[in-house]
């Protein structure tokens, strides 16, 4: 079907970039033209949107998302920011000497999930302040998918106090069937 579409290597790649983005059609333009003024790519980005092949191509590039295959490659692509923000570093963007000197890189000499990690940034005349998004949080999830953190129930008996093997397997089976048992 795809072949079927009459459409350049460019705006197929176009089309590539702005659904791997998550639909921004500025920033699919620019990764693809390699362009540097962003009010040009924006206007460029709309027109070819409206072109019926690109449009045709977009429509069938979203039908395919919805495949096994494109859930699958949405899949990936969640654990591949969830990993873009569990593995940042503040360092990946700003450096200092001893002498309390910093440089800070441009945000268009950053990789992409440099970017992505960045919470907020916030820049006046005396000083930067860089937030990045909570590691910790990202972490957790990661080994949750990965099965590296099981989820564990605690049983004790009546008030807090000890319980007796035959508890604990009438309370493991109760929770096992459910209210109707089954």
């Amino acid at each position: 079907m795809a072949d079927e579409i009459n459409l350049s290597a460019p705006r197929r790649r176009f089309i590539e970039n702005y659904v791997a983005n998550g639909f921004n059609a500025t920033k699919a333009y620019t990764a693809t033209y390699k362009t540097k003024n962003r009010n040009a790519a924006k206007v460029s980005a709309s027109k070819l949107l409206t072109i019926p092949n690109v449009r045709k191509f977009l429509n069938y590039r979203l039908e395919t998302l919805m495949t096994d295959e494109g859930i699958e490659n949405q899949q990936r692509r969640v654990l591949r920011e969830l990993e873009f923000l569990a593995f940042s570093n503040v360092t990946d963007i700003v450096s200092w000497d001893g002498g309390g000197n910093l440089s800070v890189t441009a945000s268009d000499a950053l990789p992409d999930d440099v970017r992505a990690a960045i919470k907020k940034f916030k820049a006046t005349a005396n000083q930067i302040e860089i937030e990045m998004h909570t590691k910790l949080s990202a972490l957790d999830t990661l080994a949750k998918i990965h099965g590296m953190m099981a989820d564990r129930k605690e049983i004790t008996g009546k008030v807090g106090g000890p319980i007796t093997l035959a508890q604990a397997i009438s309370e493991i089976e109760d929770a096992n069937t459910g209210p109707g048992g089954v």
